[in-house]
């Protein structure tokens, strides 16, 4: 069995694909990164941080129990890279329909 799983140091489980099933009503599902891992939240969010709509390219902000605390004695860093809770993992990305990445 294959499984897509995205992931990174921030937060090592964001997005899986369990089961690779061709949908013929969603094949842009094969181009994505799969679903929210467990209790992880996703958005995709403008520069000043505001939520866009699905489809829209954009930031991808993650927050779930995994995420990390911050960056090992760099402060500033740890700023940059959390806002109210949510790491800020990028982009730009964007969303072929909820809850897929």
């Amino acid at each position: 069995m294959l499984c897509i799983v995205y992931g990174s140091s921030e937060l090592p489980l964001i997005t899986d694909l369990p089961f690779i099933v061709n949908d013929p009503e969603h094949p842009e599902r094969l181009r994505s990164a799969g679903r929210p891992f467990a209790d992880t939240t996703l958005e995709i969010r403008d520069p000043d941080g505001n939520v866009w709509k699905a489809g829209d390219a954009g930031e991808v902000w993650v927050n779930g129990s995994l995420k990390m605390a911050g960056y090992w004695q760099q402060p500033e860093a740890s700023r940059q890279a959390i806002s109210a809770g949510w790491v800020r993992g990028g982009g730009p990305p964007a969303l072929p329909g909820p809850p897929f990445l």
